[in-house]
């Protein structure tokens, strides 16, 4: 995949998830579980180059591409099934 592609989406979902936060008021209960599953989504899809900034980092997971790119979907899963389960805990919720 092209480093420039990769390097948009990484942009994108920053982007998104930087528009989420200012607009959703924080009183709306399901913003932070969408918020998580946006972010954990290039994770799962292996678009995140190896960085400092975005993305499961350990000292192995930054030895190499292989290792960074198997935590992060790792990672990603984690997080997607972390936010699945807050958002139905959300609105099982009575109000």
């Amino acid at each position: 995949m092209p480093v420039a592609f990769r390097r948009i989406v990484l942009v994108g979902t920053l982007l998104i998830a930087g528009l989420i936060l200012w607009w959703v008021p924080d009183s709306v209960r399901t913003r932070n579980p969408i918020l998580l599953m946006i972010v954990a989504l290039p994770m799962i899809l292996g678009l995140l180059p190896r960085n400092r900034i975005y993305g499961m980092r350990s000292r192995y997971s930054m030895s190499s591409d292989g290792a960074w790119y198997r935590q992060n979907v790792i990672g990603g899963m984690a997080l997607l099934l972390w936010g699945l389960v807050w958002l139905v805990m959300v609105l099982r919720q009575p109000r």
